[in-house]
């Protein structure tokens, strides 16, 4: 695949990192072939952060993934670390708690305690860990796991859809699978046997088109019936409901199914209504963003910024946030004149502000010029304002999201974007990212060459290729790049807007300001960044993924994946910048999916307010929180431990250096499976870790007492001690 060039300005040299020097194993460890780094479970595992990891049982906290039982490996781990490094930090952890008095790890035999950790994310249920338990330990009976298998809250078994007998077509060995099929309000599961390793669950939400497909019977008599249900997140499963089946009405059986897996269409609820799980009130989710606490985090109001109270009844923008920033000489009456000239009346309003050089990051959507060419005395004025708030930069940037041919098309529409005629003191980019129709035909190419399974691995890369995802990748990466570039090095302030600023404008800014600022590569400020500028600034989750909805109209688009997917790519250039792993990404996009949670099931701020989400549903971010070491990355190194000039990331955005997220698209195809799970790896280095740093911080207070007690033997102060 050759590259046609970034499209983005040469970044500066990347800031090295100071990697804390590790020594080398000891010999007499490194020579135990028995040895393991993951040292004795002191009892009650969950007493705190620090203690290790127990062995994971069948929970009914989650929702399965096919991976779980089909591979037997954790592909939502990164395994591109060396393996060495482990080892390394490993033998430095058995070192040190044998010089400090501790029990270095000890032997154990991986027979005699397999590993039952479940996979893909945080949507891994109970059935699906049961079925790995199976996979990993033939002693565990299938029947005697589903028969114990525990229902979620809320979830009820549909005795109408239970089949007894169903072939499902395995795409992966090519054969045939007998077993039984099961229906609750929340998912699909089917248990195959007496080949326990082909049984998948499905959550209904997940469900995109159940298609009904000829039996391939030409005998008028058989009763037969065959489906192809297609997912949200790329599975393709097709099931086959024989002539001996027990199931008494075959032909309203696709019709029943629709209505659970549909209920948006069918005037039912989404299953996150019936959903119950108590969390503990530090965890809950729906309280983690305030949009005044991160105005003031980032200093805001000032000098030059303030926080009307115009939106709080969402009277001036339906589809923003209640709580909004604007220049500070920007009146009421001056905002409701630019909402009338901007799309949806979407003010340009303040993302985020550099604590150093005040320069901001603002989002609007496009000014409706029109064919006629229309000016606004008032929105030209107010965007002078936003420029003038940052006296550094004699000039505001403006950049659009779209191809400039798409910004003149929707001229015709009434639409339009800016000229540094009209808006002087401004320079007018355009980005080149293309719209939400090219984004959802380009992940239909990718769906084809990736599920069930890879087809042609021989023209792997020439079809990836054709599909353009990556181009499209790099052009949004490369686009949130020129932002940071502005920011940051030309202390510029930069004004973000697409079409109606709620699809590439959130792309662009949420990437830059992950780049920018590293409080949004911690969990907790993932979580903050996701909620800001995605769900209270009016993504339209609901129209773009289409949940519970049968009807697949032209809304659907993967925008939110697409960024996932960008933030994975940093990932993998930064692997020590980020405080979560690959884990958390995947559960979130498949929580995205399977709606059992409120925190995206609505298209902007006021209508989660009105449908009354905060009190009806739980938050996915109550559920991240409460297991937040499943997600943590063992080789951050946080802002404290890296330089200042480290903080900002210049990803490199050729298609070089971007690859396609197999571990996400294909991770149904058994053949792309890492051969050694990453996740109880992870765990074993997060255990050794805490150690460490509590070992750390013991020497400190040591050594801070040790000085204390010479400086009062010896009459002089403890920092005359230290000097000594």
């Amino acid at each position: 695949m050759s590259d046609t060039g970034s499209g983005a300005p040469s970044a500066p040299a990347r800031a090295k990192r100071s990697t804390p020097p590790v020594s080398a194993p000891p010999s007499s460890v490194s020579s135990n072939p028995g040895y393991q780094m993951k040292p004795d479970y002191p009892p009650n595992p969950f007493a705190s952060r620090n203690q290790p990891p127990p062995v994971r049982r069948p929970s009914d906290d989650s929702v399965s993934s096919l991976t779980a039982f089909q591979s037997g490996s954790s592909l939502a781990e990164v395994g591109t670390y060396k393996t060495e490094s482990v080892h390394t930090l490993a033998s430095r952890f058995d070192k040190e708690s044998l010089t400090s008095g501790g029990t270095p790890g000890t032997a154990r035999s991986t027979a005699s305690a397999p590993s039952t950790k479940s996979s893909s994310s945080s949507s891994l249920s109970a059935s699906g860990e049961g079925l790995m338990m199976m996979a990993r330990d033939p002693r565990i009976s299938f029947n005697d796991f589903t028969n114990s298998l525990p229902l979620v809250e809320g979830e009820a078994k549909v005795d109408s859809l239970y089949c007894p007998h169903v072939q499902y077509s395995d795409p992966y060995s090519e054969t045939t699978k007998s077993g039984k099929l099961t229906v609750t309000n929340f998912r699909v599961f089917f248990e195959a046997s007496p080949d326990t390793s082909a049984s998948f669950e499905i959550p209904l939400s997940n469900i995109q088109v159940i298609e009904k497909l000829s039996s391939g019977s030409g005998n008028r008599g058989d009763n037969s019936l065959k489906l192809r249900i297609l997912c949200k997140d790329l599975r393709k499963i097709v099931l086959s409901l024989p002539k001996g089946s027990e199931k008494a009405s075959l032909k309203n059986f696709v019709d029943d199914l629709k209505k659970y897996a549909f209920p948006v269409t069918y005037k039912g609820q989404l299953f996150a209504f019936s959903y119950k799980r108590d969390y503990k009130k530090e965890h809950d989710g729906w309280v983690l963003y305030d949009a005044r606490a991160e105005y003031k985090r980032q200093g805001v109001p000032n000098d030059m910024w303030r926080i009307p109270d115009i939106n709080l009844k969402y009277g001036l923008c339906e589809t923003y946030p209640a709580v909004i920033a604007v220049p500070k000489e920007a009146s009421n009456e001056l905002l409701h004149s630019v909402a009338a000239f901007r799309s949806r009346s979407r003010i340009p309003v303040l993302s985020w502000i550099h604590p150093v050089s005040h320069a901001t990051i603002t989002r609007c959507s496009q000014p409706m010029v029109g064919l006629n060419g229309r000016r606004s005395k008032d929105d030209e004025y107010y965007v002078r304002l936003i420029h003038e708030a940052n006296p550094v930069c004699p000039h505001l940037c403006i950049m659009d999201a779209r191809p400039l041919a798409n910004a003149v098309a929707n001229k015709a529409k009434g639409g339009g974007y800016e000229t540094e005629e009209n808006y002087p003191h401004t320079e007018v980019l355009f980005l080149d990212i293309h719209n939400i129709h090219v984004m959802r035909e380009s992940l239909r190419k990718v769906r084809e060459m990736c599920t069930p399974k890879i087809e042609d691995p021989n023209h792997f890369l020439s079809n990836l290729d054709e599909s353009h995802w990556l181009h499209h990748i790099k052009t949004v990466l490369a686009g949130a790049l020129r932002i940071v570039d502005k920011i940051e090095n030309y202390k510029c302030s930069v004004l973000v807007h697409c079409s109606d600023g709620w699809d590439r404008t959130a792309q662009l800014t949420a990437l830059a300001m992950i780049m920018l600022d590293p409080y949004y590569r911690t969990i907790l400020g993932f979580e903050v960044l996701i909620e800001k500028e995605w769900v209270s600034f009016g993504h339209k989750f609901a129209h773009r993924i289409g949940h519970g909805e049968e009807k697949a109209d032209s809304d659907r688009s993967p925008v939110f994946l697409q960024f996932i997917d960008c933030v994975w790519q940093l990932t993998q250039q930064y692997p020590n910048s980020f405080e979560f792993s690959e884990r958390l990404l995947i559960a979130i996009l498949d929580n995205l999916f399977n709606c059992r949670y409120g925190t995206f099931l609505c298209n902007f701020e006021k209508e989660i307010h009105e449908k009354g989400l905060r009190t009806k549903t739980k938050s996915l971010w109550s559920f991240i929180n409460s297991n937040l070491n499943d997600y943590r990355n063992p080789f951050y190194l946080s802002d404290s431990e890296e330089s200042t000039k480290a903080n900002v990331l210049y990803p490199l955005t050729t298609l070089r250096y971007l690859q396609l997220w197999l571990r996400y698209y294909a991770r149904w195809d058994p053949s792309t499976r890492l051969q050694e799970p990453m996740e109880e790896r992870y765990h074993q280095l997060l255990y050794a870790l805490d150690k460490l740093t509590e070992l750390r911080d013991n020497l400190k207070k040591e050594a801070a007492s040790k000085k204390s007690r010479m400086a009062f033997n010896q009459g002089t102060s403890p920092s005359h001690v230290n000097h000594v």
